[in-house]
């Protein structure tokens, strides 16, 4: 199925899921080499230029059309505990905090004045997953409100339904939202690998943009990545 008729720059075919939340959502399934966007300029050669900067990729879109994206290169500040001690959840993790602030969301030269305006606050669920064959079921689950998370283990897994890597997953271990216990968090490695949460990892920002996002120029590659206003 399409992910989203009404977007002219999302021509993917993708597969909806139910998660958790109740909420469908399709993820991006064919056609992985034209998911780029921009985001924090409109100007195409810049984005090219410094694209550690400005690019990302459309992982999925929810049923309410807000686009998910994911940072193409991670935040090159350095790399992040999860948290510096165990038992804590997502929502008062320091991750959390960083990303939500001084280090990417309130840090203009990814987030330039005016671009946070496009973001959707999100309500993200979190909890701990057992098992990354099964990324969706959640204990000690809840939710909690803010504009960015990072990937989750339902992520990678819908996405790679149809058994192709790719390209947005073939990265560097990142930080994902999803803990495995009290003690350890998962990273997107080979579908999920846990890790302490005091250990150090990179981060890549997801966010949902608004569904009213203007769509300008491109054909989503890399070379030619979607503009939008």
């Amino acid at each position: 199925t399409s992910c989203y008729p009404g977007y002219a720059f999302y021509p993917y075919e993708c597969v909806e899921v139910e998660l958790t939340t109740k909420e469908v959502t399709s993820y991006v399934t064919t056609n992985v080499n034209n998911n780029f966007v921009c985001f924090g300029t409109d100007d195409k050669n810049k984005c090219i230029q410094e694209a550690a900067r400005y690019m990302y990729q459309i992982i999925g879109v929810t049923s309410n059309g807000t686009i998910k994206v994911i940072k193409n290169m991670p935040i090159t500040e350095r790399p992040y505990v999860w948290n510096s001690s165990t038992g804590v959840t997502w929502p008062n993790s320091s991750i959390k905090s960083v990303i939500n602030g001084t280090d990417f969301l309130e840090n203009t030269s990814y987030v330039p004045s005016g671009w946070s305006d496009k973001l959707v606050t999100y309500t993200w669920t979190y909890g701990d997953i057992a098992s990354i064959n099964n990324p969706t079921t959640y204990t000690n689950t809840g939710t909690t409100s803010a504009k960015v998370g990072l990937v989750s283990l339902g992520d990678i897994y819908y996405s790679n339904i149809n058994q192709r890597e790719k390209s947005w997953i073939v990265r560097t271990p990142t930080w994902t939202m999803d803990r495995a216990s009290t003690t350890y968090a998962y990273t997107s490695v080979d579908g999920g690998t846990s890790v302490t949460i005091t250990n150090q990892q990179l981060a890549r920002p997801v966010f949902y943009l608004n569904s009213d996002v203007e769509y300008i120029s491109g054909t989503g590659t890399s070379s030619d990545p979607f503009i939008i206003n």
